[in-house]
């Protein structure tokens, strides 16, 4: 996977990453909304992780809260999370012109993400964006979907098949 440039990544996700060990449902949620963030503000860090200390801004941060989980079937789960996304612009001139456009854009971009390849499947729903303390906040209803295969991955057929290549070998 192809990381934008301005994507900030804690440490345990970047060596999930760089080994290539399959990603949690929740860190590929906020990966997609990260990638998002990151293709509509080229310019501005898009933070997964909070920062310390004087962050640099324009920023952008993203957090994204588990809400409830619910088994649709034996095999399939359905989850409910809230992402948060908030777009600091720092001291700049035209700041009240910028959350708007910045609110606006966050908005569509959390729509789209239904849409990417890259995403989990989902349905997002709720959107609601608003201007607090100088910053832009949208807020979005996600709804996930995953499904856990059985511990045992060998199926009926699979084990059948083995035996009779078993009891030929002998």
């Amino acid at each position: 996977m192809e990381l934008p440039k301005n994507i900030v990544l804690e440490p345990e996700l970047v060596r999930l990453l760089e080994t290539g060990e399959s990603l949690p449902l929740w860190d590929r949620l906020r990966l997609a909304v990260a990638m998002e963030a990151a293709e509509r503000f080229p310019e501005t860090p898009v933070c997964l992780q909070t920062q310390a200390q004087s962050p640099v801004l324009p920023a952008c941060y993203l957090s994204v809260g588990k809400l409830t989980e619910t088994r649709r079937m034996e095999t399939i789960s359905a989850y409910a999370a809230q992402v948060t996304v908030r777009w600091e612009p720092g001291k700049r001139p035209g700041a009240p012109a910028l959350l708007d456009q910045a609110r606006r854009q966050l908005m569509e971009g959390l729509k789209r993400l239904p849409l990417r390849k890259d995403a989990p499947p989902m349905a997002v729903s709720e959107i609601t964006g608003e201007e607090q303390d100088g910053a832009a906040l949208v807020t979005a209803k996600v709804l996930l979907w995953a499904e856990q295969l059985p511990e045992e991955e060998e199926g009926p057929v699979i084990r059948q098949a083995q035996q009779q290549v078993d009891a030929l070998e002998q």
